[in-house]
């Protein structure tokens, strides 16, 4: 009884894990992306990270920008974000956003003391992840499932030099794009084993993770016989657990 009620359990799950994902929604423009909170959490981040790739550096002539500049600061201290860890740029930045802030009654004033460094848009890896961590889709975008074999085999590559180098956020990133977006099956095994292990992935790369993701990633790896991945999907599937070895 044991048996049939824990191999249908599964077959629950994996049904769950095979529907059709919601479409997603469009990605917020224009001043839906200034966040005036000074929270700093992550969907922060990346709204600034998608105003700056909107704006330009050499846009950013508002006093409003001052807080895109705050979520790329952070972005560059925690060196999150798809963005790698500068902590000298971060405090430049601060500088010029400390110097802007609203006080005394009166309103942000423009950035006056941009880093001279501080690149005119967002590498696109910093651009994905704020598209991923929003959950939305941007206008005329370019799908990753456009990609020519040739690019996809690359960034498969990458993401297997990336895990040799111990860089595993990174890793997971390049990995889930070729699984996920060109449904590449041999991307898929260490994409899910990187995520079931949980190595350190940050918080949101975990959960940006949705259980149709995590569907693709296992039934990619079971299809292109990566065994350690298809038994970390199994296992999530008869118990919804993430394996740790």
């Amino acid at each position: 009884m044991r048996i049939v009620t824990s191999a249908f359990a599964a077959l629950s799950i994996f049904c769950a894990l095979a529907a059709p994902a919601a479409a997603q929604p469009a990605c917020p423009t224009g001043d839906a992306l200034i966040d005036k909170t000074s929270s700093y959490e992550l969907s922060q981040n990346a709204k600034s990270i998608l105003a700056w790739d909107e704006v330009g550096k050499s846009g950013m002539t508002d006093g409003s920008h001052i807080y895109v500049l705050s979520g790329i600061m952070q972005c560059y201290w925690s060196g999150k974000c798809g963005m790698a860890n500068n902590g000298p740029l971060g405090d430049r930045i601060r500088t010029s956003v400390v110097e802007g802030l609203p006080r005394f009654g009166n309103p942000a004033q423009p950035p006056k003391a941009v880093p001279a460094d501080l690149p005119e848009r967002p590498e696109q890896s910093a651009v994905d992840w704020a598209v991923s961590y929003l959950n939305c889709t941007r206008a005329g975008a370019t799908t990753d499932a456009s990609l020519a074999d040739g690019e996809r085999n690359s960034l498969h590559e990458k993401g297997l030099s990336l895990i040799a180098d111990q860089r595993w956020e990174e890793a997971f990133t390049a990995l889930r794009r070729a699984c996920l977006d060109d449904h590449f099956d041999a991307a898929c095994g260490p994409a899910l084993e990187l995520h079931a292990q949980g190595r350190p992935l940050s918080d949101y790369d975990q959960l940006l993770m949705t259980t149709y993701d995590l569907g693709e990633l296992g039934e990619g790896a079971c299809r292109s016989g990566h065994s350690v991945g298809c038994r970390h999907f199994i296992h999530l599937a008869e118990t919804g657990e993430r394996v740790y070895d």
